[in-house]
């Protein structure tokens, strides 16, 4: 899926972690924290990326991304904002191009 959206083929996957779009330290409650390890909240990026992002809000986050040369999907190219229903919905976005292009029999 990382490959579909640019991530090259040749990418050494131990040297990327896995970045929580939304902050872990954005939840007030257990029904919210729900929300963090759902693969719509979640990317790819290098650990030096990784870590200029932190708990930065969603416009830094994109900003740093872009400027670093992480490919996006489209759902975060054209988001704005990074809200829960923005993760439930790029969520079965992604689901829905693995099972059309690259699970599909």
């Amino acid at each position: 899926l990382a490959e579909l959206y640019g991530l090259p083929a040749e990418t050494d996957m131990a040297l990327m972690t896995i970045e929580h779009i939304r902050a872990e330290s954005d939840y007030s409650s257990q029904d919210e924290l729900r929300q963090v390890a759902p693969i719509g909240n979640l990317l790819f990026a290098s650990e030096s990326v990784n870590a200029r992002l932190k708990t930065k809000p969603f416009a830094e986050k994109k900003e740093i991304l872009l400027e670093a040369g992480v490919p996006l999907d489209p759902y975060l190219l054209k988001a704005a904002d990074w809200k829960f229903g923005d993760i439930d919905a790029r969520a079965r976005e992604l689901a829905a191009e693995g099972y059309n292009k690259i699970w599909w029999i």
